[in-house]
């Protein structure tokens, strides 16, 4: 059994201090940025968020939404911040739109 430090484990660095363990998860999220588009690295604005529910919904777009969202929501671990905007883009994670993808994209 190995009791070295512990420096990385599933997307978290972790560092130690005496009486303290730091998580840090920007190499994760630095991973998630290079995969986004272009298009989606705009900022994210009030208006973004006004997804409409009646928009078309695509179902191929399906699991696109749901890795975005998933990533978002993995991210929300050490930045809670990003609780609402987890929380508003996850009711389109059964009903997708081209819409929500890229407010889903531009959120990472």
């Amino acid at each position: 059994m190995d009791n070295g430090e512990l420096h990385s484990y599933v997307g978290m660095s972790i560092r130690m201090r005496p009486g303290e363990m730091l998580f840090d998860q920007s190499t994760y999220i630095d991973k998630m940025v290079k995969r986004v588009s272009e298009e989606a690295k705009k900022p994210l604005t009030e208006k973004d968020l006004l997804l409409l529910e009646t928009a078309e919904t695509d179902m191929s777009l399906q699991k696109q939404q749901q890795k975005n969202v998933g990533c978002l929501g993995w991210a929300v671990k050490t930045q809670p911040s990003l609780s609402f905007l987890f929380s508003h883009l996850s009711r389109f994670n059964s009903r997708p739109s081209r819409e929500s993808v890229l407010v889903s994209k531009k959120a990472l």
